[in-house]
């Protein structure tokens, strides 16, 4: 029994699809051409299942619909789970803990700074050039802390 076959345009129109994306579908094996413009009925059946393959997300196209929905749908639970976290109290914005480190720093770096005073009032034998060497290694001491800092920050 001989084969069934139609032009393009017929497929075309069988279809649903325009005379080009009948021959772009032959060029890729998913419609069969048994002659110059002339097409196999049967490749419909062909052209069915690629159909369906893309619509359960596996198809051979570029896109990958199954994978998408599954990264989407990771990406909307982390969301949620990081808004749960944020609203529970767990996580805190990054400029708040830079805020209230800095503060921490300076009220560290000042309670410092205040020692030598300090201890010259107790010790009211030592001379200021005692005092002002102390106050140096203090300041040296602060010093190679905020360098050692902006070295593990960069």
């Amino acid at each position: 029994m001989p084969e069934l076959c139609v032009s393009s345009k017929e497929m075309a129109v069988i279809l649903g699809i325009s005379d080009r994306k009948v021959r772009d579908l032959a060029a890729n094996g998913l419609l069969t051409r048994t002659a110059p413009g002339k097409y196999a009925v049967d490749s419909i059946a062909l052209y069915a299942e690629h159909l369906r393959k893309i619509a359960a997300g596996r198809g051979n196209e570029s896109f990958d619909l199954t994978a998408e929905r599954a990264r989407l749908t990771a990406a909307q639970a982390d969301k949620a789970a990081l808004q749960a976290a944020t609203l529970r109290g767990e996580m805190v914005p990054v400029d708040a803990v830079t805020a209230e480190w800095s503060h921490i720093c300076h009220a560290i770096r000042a309670a410092v700074m205040a020692v030598p005073s300090r201890v010259r009032q107790q010790l009211p034998h030592i001379s200021a050039a005692d005092a002002a060497v102390v106050d140096g290694e203090i300041r040296l001491a602060l010093i190679e802390l905020a360098d050692d800092g902006d070295r593990n920050a960069a």
